[in-house]
């Protein structure tokens, strides 16, 4: 598994966590008119289906294309998926400038992986024939701490001793000879997230329907009592009408 499979894993394993532990949209009929209609998301999830082949057949013009639509309306994933293209030079030309852009955007919105990436990315700096950014160690540990906070850790920060994982947090190296151990560790890691978030949800929809059901009861009784008091204020008028008759 190369960098770019390792890295599009943590992705997916990422959305899980921040869709509800819904996995993304697969290819259909509906997913396509969403997409033209305009919805960034769908054209996000559409964009996949047509880099990884998911449902239909491969394209990867139409799915760069669909990316940078999504870009423009500030898609998360879009964003980062066009970061680590360009980071890598995978399906557009390299360019460390674009992809830097692209995962500040993303990073800024909160996702982790793009946070990490962020920090390597900084950590080592970029150079080839036409580019050079040069390491900046303060940037490069302002994104890795953010994505600290979300649960994703550096090895390299950890063996320096530059910052410390809870127990039981998995550690990642961001390194191409790592992925296949990393991505058992990442899958083990979300799982228990994942599976967690399903039984917070399920104890969250369960105490909606206690208190919808406590609301129910309460506003049934009050309609009780006052259909009680109707009839019983009935009853006092037709016996004061009988009383009142002459005899």
């Amino acid at each position: 598994m190369n960098k770019v499979a390792y890295w599009i894993l943590i992705i997916f394993s990422v959305l899980l966590l921040k869709r509800g532990a819904e996995a993304q949209q697969p290819y259909s009929t509906s997913l396509v008119i969403n997409a033209a209609a305009g919805d960034p998301d769908a054209k996000a999830d559409l964009a996949q289906c047509y880099l990884f082949g998911k449902g239909v057949e491969k394209n990867i013009n139409t799915g760069v294309q669909l990316l940078k639509e999504a870009a423009e309306s500030n898609q998360t994933t879009a964003l980062f998926l066009l970061g680590l293209m360009n980071y890598n030079g995978e399906n557009v030309k390299q360019d460390p400038k674009k992809a830097e852009q692209y995962l500040l955007k993303a990073a800024n919105n909160g996702f982790a992986p793009a946070q990490m990436l962020l920090g390597d990315f900084y950590q080592r700096g970029f150079k080839n024939e036409f580019f050079e950014i040069s390491p900046d160690k303060k940037k490069s540990d302002y994104w890795f701490k953010e994505a600290e906070k979300q649960g994703l850790y550096s090895k390299n920060r950890v063996d320096n001793g530059q910052t410390q994982t809870p127990a039981g947090v998995p550690v990642f190296n961001l390194s191409p000879e790592t992925t296949e151990e990393d991505t058992k560790r990442i899958e083990e890691a979300f799982s228990k997230e994942i599976e967690n978030i399903k039984n917070e949800g399920t104890a969250e929809i369960q105490n909606e329907l206690n208190r919808e059901t406590n609301k129910f009861a309460t506003e049934a009784e009050e309609l009780k009592k006052q259909a009680a008091e109707k009839i019983l204020e009935s009853e006092k008028r037709n016996i004061l009408k009988e009383t009142a008759k002459p005899q």
